[in-house]
């Protein structure tokens, strides 16, 4: 997705009539992006066989139990308050107007939490462990999610099976590699499916919404269209940010410590409505670093990039929550080059919800004293 993104940017970058200069920028803060990404190297050959310990993916199972309430009460509630978008006349903008008058909380539940909630249920039913019943718990919660108008409600599953099958140490057994490419390929087409389903609802018809699908790729870099041109415009709107204020503002908003920012993508898009292209990387390098210490900033982003990335590949911990989370970290990094305020904001929400959950876990496993070895949490519950 990531390569399809750049290759749509280059496209729109060369096959229209900017400056040289700009072009040369461009070329300068990819490169030095992909170099940062070659610093970190290749991981190890091979890894040790992980397995996970008892208690660690108790409190796993008990976590994902847990964020399962939270997401499906908070959705329902706001079926209930307002209705679900993608029921609505238009999903796309409903899907980002409805979150008024202290709705923007759902919003977040259903971005960071839900990303945690994809990368432990992904791992607890590719490693076999409790499989169906965290199978049932995935699928309401994603067709919850789902129904908020979102194209990309399946790609975090999506891309938390193929990072498990792309793991030495856990991609051991024919068995595993079979069940990872199996929900890989359920997950994609059921993801195609929902993608579709939204587009031709906004679109009105079925090709129309197929059009409109394969439109939104070709304009993947779509950013190049909206800043290129107003440029030095939207560096004088924005004297006042900075790379910080971009980076936290979201973070300081949830946390009512300030008032939410403008998107940043808003002001590219010149509109109040929340709407707006990905501030891509390079947008960000030219935008608060200028041309010189911009390339400096993409080779630093995209060696964290890989950092995240290799650090989940590289990992031999037999503990089931932490390897979910780093999974969490592997599958969102790319964010980081994509949208890195978007990419702060989820992992700050993740672990807002996480952390409590696991702390009530942990507790729960220490009050129990003995747990049955066959003991879950999920199965308990629903007997």
């Amino acid at each position: 997705m990531f390569v399809l993104i750049l290759v749509a940017d280059s496209a729109l970058m060369f096959g229209l009539p900017w400056s040289s200069s700009l072009r040369w920028e461009f070329v300068g803060f990819v490169i030095f992006f992909w170099a940062g990404f070659s610093l970190r190297g290749r991981s190890r050959r091979k890894g040790a066989v992980i397995s996970f310990d008892r208690r660690s993916l108790f409190e796993l199972e008990l976590s994902l139990l847990i964020l399962c309430f939270i997401i499906v009460a908070a959705n329902i509630y706001l079926g209930l308050s307002t209705g679900f978008p993608l029921l609505s006349s238009h999903p796309s903008e409903s899907k980002v107007t409805i979150y008024t008058g202290g709705l923007g909380l759902v919003r977040r539940i259903n971005m960071g939490p839900y990303l945690f909630f994809c990368s432990g249920c992904m791992l607890l039913i590719i490693s076999g462990h409790k499989s169906r019943l965290v199978l049932i718990s995935f699928c309401l919660v994603t067709g919850l999610v789902g129904l908020n108008g979102s194209k990309g409600v399946m790609l975090p599953g999506i891309y938390a099976a193929g990072f498990m099958l792309a793991h030495r140490g856990l991609a051991r057994s024919d068995s595993f590699k079979a069940r990872a490419k199996r929900y890989l390929f359920i997950l994609l087409a059921v993801g195609v499916t929902v993608a579709l389903l939204v587009t031709t609802k906004d679109q009105g018809s079925l090709s129309g919404g197929i059009s409109n699908f394969v439109l939104r790729f070709l304009l993947a870099g779509d950013v190049i269209l909206y800043y290129m041109p107003r440029r030095e415009d939207i560096s004088a709107l924005m004297h006042s940010w900075s790379y910080l204020h971009y980076l936290f503002g979201d973070v300081l908003g949830m946390l009512r410590i300030s008032s939410y920012p403008q998107a940043l993508g808003s002001v590219i898009l010149g509109s109040d409505e929340g709407f707006g292209p990905n501030p891509q990387f390079f947008i960000q390098a030219d935008l608060f670093f200028g041309p010189a210490i911009g390339l400096f900033y993409s080779l630093i982003l995209g060696y964290v990039v890989s950092w995240l990335r290799r650090d989940f590949f590289d990992r031999t911990d037999t503990s089931a929550l932490l390897f979910a989370f780093k999974l969490m970290l592997a599958v969102s990094a790319l964010d980081l080059a994509i949208d890195s305020g978007e990419f702060v904001v989820d992992v700050v929400g993740a672990c807002l919800f996480v952390i409590p959950a696991w702390l009530f876990s942990h507790l729960a496993w220490i009050s129990l004293k003995k747990v049955p070895r066959n003991f879950s949490p999920i199965s308990a519950f629903l007997r």
